[in-house]
């Protein structure tokens, strides 16, 4: 059955409803563990967390005040470590990626 340009026109446009709902239910649901919160502690992922991990990298993690942690993954199902990339608008930085590291790295 082929489907009429209104239909896919709608369709599409129900879709990017859905992608813009589960960005702000997610960015509520994770606003309350993160929002305010200092980071107090930096440090790369031990060679033995990643091989738990199941990784062949180790990514730089972020802990927060309230004692989460932040680990960059590579995506949604943590299949490897992820790196970090720092932006700001308002001047240059002087470093603003943090790499990820092999476990056979340091």
């Amino acid at each position: 059955m082929t489907k009429t340009k209104k239909e896919v026109k709608d369709f599409l446009a129900k879709q990017k409803e859905a992608q813009s709902s589960l960005s702000h239910i997610w960015k509520h649901r994770l606003a309350p563990e993160i929002l305010g919160q200092r980071i107090v502690r930096l440090r790369y992922m031990t060679k033995t967390e990643a091989k738990d991990f199941g990784w062949y990298y180790r990514p730089l993690m972020m802990q927060l005040e309230n004692g989460t942690w932040l680990i960059p993954s590579k995506d949604d199902e943590c299949n490897d470590a992820g790196s970090v990339h720092l932006i700001n608008m308002e001047r240059e930085l002087e470093e603003s990626l943090a790499p990820v590291i092999t476990i056979q790295d340091d």
